[in-house]
């Protein structure tokens, strides 16, 4: 089974169907946020509408605006439509990345499982999910960290109001560390949790000591094979 099948990607070609057609006048028309799955761009999202008081697109999503405003200012989306079709080409966005371990793991549960514990799942599928969005993410990596500006899950851990000053300096906007640090202080796992649109986002099991206890049991078996295949040459520098 290849890689398309076993993430179920979809192939079409994006203006022509669906969601996308619907959205695609957005999509060209307003600056781009771009993340893999699972990077933590609900946080970074829901962070940045407070921050600069003005909602994002597309229109569902997990908010603590008034979700009935429509003074749009970026435009989000995880450009995952096939691993060898990745259909924006907009260099001129701002990239969100993170760790490849916990991208794959937090990808699978979300994607593939509805929220819920990896070791639900059957040995061979899970070593086949583990193999096959590593790829996926490895490709999207190389393609994105050429955007105009990267910022790093990590780094908003370690230092948020360096990372999110990176933000502030894309947009051409000011950046008011005190404010900045209000708007994280509100952007909590369990408000972000409340507000969601689906239950797999941001789902109950996330959000506890079992999800971080199976995550260490994962990395301990696959981080090996993640590494692997995510931190080719042209890639390691940017998880050093």
């Amino acid at each position: 089974m290849n890689l398309v099948e076993i993430l179920e990607l979809d192939t079409r070609i994006p203006k022509t169907h669906g969601w996308y057609a619907d959205e695609w006048k957005n999509i060209e028309k307003y600056p781009l946020f771009i993340s893999f799955p699972r990077t933590g761009a609900h946080w970074i999202n829901a962070v940045m509408e407070l921050y600069f008081d003005r909602p994002r697109l597309p229109k569902v999503r997990a908010t603590l605006l008034d979700s009935t405003r429509d003074d749009w200012m970026w435009f989000h989306d995880h450009d995952t439509i096939s691993y060898d079709k990745l259909y924006v080409e907009n260099q001129e966005a701002l990239y969100l990345y993170r760790d490849p371990i916990d991208t794959v793991y937090s990808y699978i549960i979300y994607q593939f499982n509805n929220g819920k514990s990896v070791t639900s799942i059957d040995s061979k599928r899970l070593e086949d999910l583990v193999s096959a969005c590593s790829q996926h993410y490895k490709k999207h990596l190389q393609k994105w960290l050429s955007a105009k500006t990267v910022v790093r899950h990590e780094n908003f851990k370690i230092d948020r109001s360096s990372e999110f000053k990176k933000i502030c300096d894309h947009f051409g906007a000011e950046f008011d560390e005190g404010r900045a640090s209000r708007c994280f202080d509100l952007v909590t796992p369990g408000a972000l949790s409340k507000k969601r649109t689906e239950d797999n986002t941001l789902s109950d099991f996330m959000l506890s000591e079992q999800y971080k206890k199976d995550r260490i049991a994962f990395k301990e078996q696959y981080k090996d094979t993640i590494n692997s295949i995510v931190l080719t040459d042209d890639l390691k520098e940017f998880f050093e």
